[in-house]
């Protein structure tokens, strides 16, 4: 019923076949064999060399899976091959079949992989050593008898492989067997290939660490709490990136260091996929909830090829930071106008944007300094290698002394640990990272986890209210258009919806050019809101001198408008009492005095009760007694007076019983008085010349307080006389007497009067500071007009002059 052909194809080159018991032996790269069995009904147009036929499909299929894995793990797969292959021709090189995984070669192979040293430096490109196999072999063959006979313990390496390697040698050596199967040169699983001797092998070297760390002393604050270290030294890291491309030569690829380390960390990301980004993944778009301030802009990089994708697209988010050093959008922007200034890619106006192929491939990360120094001459579509970025900040990290092992995915750890310091839910860390997508994420996530997101932005309170004043100053359309995006990106928009209009379906190209015109307003925002609150670093800044538009006139005033905006803006969330129940303070202040006039009224009263008491010791009962009787009447009507917000009060009666003033009586009859009320602060007042008034007891305040102003009450009494003021009062008299300090040294100083030193000042003080006290105060303080205090205690005062 069967019948079966078999076809020998015999290498030239083999001399002979060797048989024994009807069984071929042959190596398998010199002879192919084929069996193939047939029905008696079999298709007569199947192949005889159907099953080689097979072998060849199932290597391309190999073949394409290793193509499209990255280059690095290409590299190791190929190293780890080759050092299987040597070790097997060592060790079973009269062999039918020196290359079959058997379990004694992949035991032994570990064993060497276990125990040997591990290499470092230059030693670590190097292929298997026979000799080094058979030493270590030998070396615990002889640990072994000393531990059987004496029971002295075998030793580890000093410096063994770590447990990362161990786990390559296990994958890569599961993939060499699949490629063997694949192949039909075997047909053992893996499970009897690596075999329990071989996974505790890999449990030795895993649980190892601990203790050879502990032997060779190893420094203990390790990659784990390293990034912790880190975090608390990022403005010192961008810091550093920013002087470096400060030169030169160095402007343009230290602005893309930048760029990476901000964007790893605002996305936690890893580098590997900025580096193979191209142009065409960006987009931005605007997200604004209803109690945001400011539209939050967000930029958005498709990520198609990545180690967890798993055929699915995942993506980078990034939203514009509060601090301007720190914002990944605004560093993007800054790289890519030194580029396109460098380059000049896109500078050609028939450009043809039209055409998906002309610009689709062109990478994101590339030289900007010459188009040499990517790869070849003008070519921007070839990616760079990630060990340029992580040289870049081993530099950056070792000039800091900042513990890290991750050079080029720092800032996806810094990203991560930054939220985990926030309490953000490892739920929404995992979401933002691309950590393991599930398929509710991978199929129904809006793919915006905006809580990370407006976290790593700087946006930590009120959950997360986005404030950021910079990013909604206007810039004029005529200095858009004067920067190395502008002069291309609105033309070429205009040409790009044209042919939209007329059903191009070039919708790629129209988000970029509206991405790149949104990054053009950022780094014109940005570079304005870094002159305002960080001027020194644009000075001496070569790279940017580079830019004219930098150093227009244009500019410069936009700074200005700027700077007005940033400075005049006042947070929703450091809203004054006064901001959220308007005319507040007064009516405090009204309450306060009111309290404090009813204090005073009842210590005059107390004082001049004693005074009657004494004064009637020396008259006649009678007479003492009705006069003490009005004297106490008159103190009632003063008081029911003052809590009807009575400032002043003319006593009219006189003694009926003596017509004469008791002695040392302030209430004495046929005198008219004035309300002598105690002094207080206000929260704020309108003009500087009001406070300067205050102050000396003159203008509006001419006829207050004993007909003195708060300096002389403060001369003759100390601090007695607002012994009941709260801490609030006692600041705000602090820092008036400090802006009276500041005044009067002006006036000296420039021996200029007074009167022209408020004059000059009131602008500053109704305008630039609010009309607020304490703003006065600090900005006197911090255009050096006044000096703080360095020891408390009272400071000496002078007595004010008549």
């Amino acid at each position: 019923k069967y019948q079966m052909v078999v076809f020998l194809q015999v290498s030239p080159s083999m001399p002979s076949l060797l048989l024994g018991n009807n069984r071929l032996i042959a190596p398998p790269l010199t002879i192919s064999i084929c069996l193939h069995i047939m029905t008696t009904q079999a298709n007569p147009h199947s192949h005889p060399y159907e099953l080689n036929q097979q072998v060849t499909t199932n290597r391309i299929g190999v073949a394409v899976a290793e193509q499209d894995i990255p280059e690095n793990s290409r590299l190791i797969k190929k190293r780890i091959e080759r050092e299987w292959q040597d070790y097997c021709h060592h060790v079973d090189a009269q062999g039918t079949f020196p290359l079959q995984m058997t379990s004694t070669k992949v035991y032994n192979f570990l064993f060497f992989q276990v125990f040997r040293q591990k290499k470092t430096g230059a030693s670590r490109n190097t292929l298997f050593d026979a000799n080094e196999y058979d030493r270590v072999l030998l070396e615990y063959h002889s640990h072994f008898e000393c531990y059987r006979r004496d029971g002295i313990p075998i030793p580890h390496p000093t410096q063994g492989v770590g447990k990362s390697s161990l786990h390559q040698y296990r994958a890569y050596l599961r993939k060499i067997h699949a490629s063997h199967v694949a192949e039909n040169l075997t047909s053992i699983p893996f499970e009897l290939v690596f075999t329990e001797p071989c996974k505790t092998l890999i449990r030795i070297g895993e649980d190892r660490k601990t203790k050879q760390d502990r032997e060779n002393y190893k420094e203990k604050v390790d990659k784990v709490f390293g990034p912790y270290q880190a975090v608390e030294k990022m403005d010192e890291i961008e810091e550093t990136m920013w002087l470096k491309s400060t030169k030169l030569q160095g402007t343009g690829n230290w602005f893309r260091n930048r760029f990476v380390f901000l964007y790893t960390t605002a996305g936690i990301l890893r580098s590997e996929s900025l580096f193979r980004a191209e142009l065409s993944d960006f987009l931005s778009i605007r997200i604004k909830k209803a109690e945001d301030v400011h539209p939050l802009m967000l930029m958005i990089t498709q990520i198609p090829e990545g180690k967890t994708n798993h055929g699915r697209k995942i993506y980078g988010r990034a939203t514009r930071h509060k601090d301007v050093r720190h914002c990944a959008i605004g560093a993007l922007a800054m790289y890519l106008t030194i580029r396109f200034f460098t380059t000049g890619e896109f500078a050609d106006p028939n450009f043809t944007w039209t055409e998906n192929a002309s610009w689709f491939d062109v990478k994101l990360l590339v030289s900007p300094k010459s188009p040499v120094g990517n790869m070849a001459a003008g070519d921007y579509t070839k990616p760079m290698k990630t060990n340029t970025y992580a040289r870049a900040m081993k530099s950056v990290l070792d000039l800091l002394c900042i513990v890290a092992t991750h050079f080029a995915h720092l800032g996806r750890q810094l990203g991560a640990k930054m939220l985990e310091m926030l309490e953000i839910e490892s739920e929404e860390i995992r979401r933002l990272g691309n950590w393991n997508p599930s398929m509710q994420d991978a199929c129904y996530s809006t793919k915006l986890p905006m809580k990370p997101i407006r976290r790593l932005a700087g946006f930590t309170t009120a959950d997360g209210l986005y404030y950021n004043p910079r990013t909604v100053v206007p810039v004029p359309s005529s200095l858009q258009q004067s920067t190395p995006i502008g002069k291309f990106a609105f033309n070429a928009l205009t040409k790009v919806k044209a042919a939209n209009a007329g059903g191009g379906q070039l919708y790629t190209a129209q988000n970029f050019l509206e991405f790149l015109i949104e990054l053009n307003i950022v780094f014109l925002q940005d570079m304005a809101a870094m002159a305002v609150e960080y001027p020194t670093r644009l000075l001496n800044h070569k790279g940017l001198e580079q830019l004219h538009v930098l150093q227009s006139d244009e500019f410069m005033n936009f700074v200005n408008v700027m700077r007005g905006h940033v400075q005049n803006s006042t947070s929703p969330l450091d809203a004054s009492l006064e901001t959220v129940l308007p005319g507040v303070h007064d009516r405090l202040d009204a309450q306060r005095q009111a309290t404090l006039d009813i204090h005073s009224a009842i210590s005059r009263l107390e004082s001049s009760i004693k005074d009657s008491i004494e004064t009637s010791i020396k008259a006649s009962h009678d007479e003492n007694m009705e006069r003490l009787e009005t004297e106490i009447n008159l103190m009632f009507q003063r008081i029911r007076g003052t809590a009807n917000d009575s400032r002043s009060e003319q006593t009219t009666e006189t003694d009926p019983a003596s017509h004469r003033p008791a002695p040392n009586n302030p209430l004495s009859p046929n005198k008219a008085t004035t309300v002598d009320t105690v002094p207080f602060i206000p929260i704020t007042y309108s003009s500087l010349t009001q406070l300067y008034d205050h102050w000396m007891g003159e203008g509006e305040y001419e006829n207050q307080y004993h007909g003195a102003g708060i300096c002389k009450i403060e001369y003759e009494k100390g601090s007695s006389w607002r012994k009941d003021w709260d801490n609030g009062a006692n600041k705000r008299l602090s820092k008036v007497k400090g802006i009276i300090t500041a005044i009067e040294r002006e006036s000296q100083e420039t021996n200029t009067p007074i009167a022209q030193v408020i004059s000059i000042w009131e602008d500053i003080y109704c305008n630039e500071c609010n009309g607020k006290i304490s703003n006065f105060h600090a900005w006197a303080i911090r255009n050096g007009k006044l000096e703080l205090k360095r020891a408390r205690g009272k400071a000496s005062q002078s007595a004010p002059s008549d």
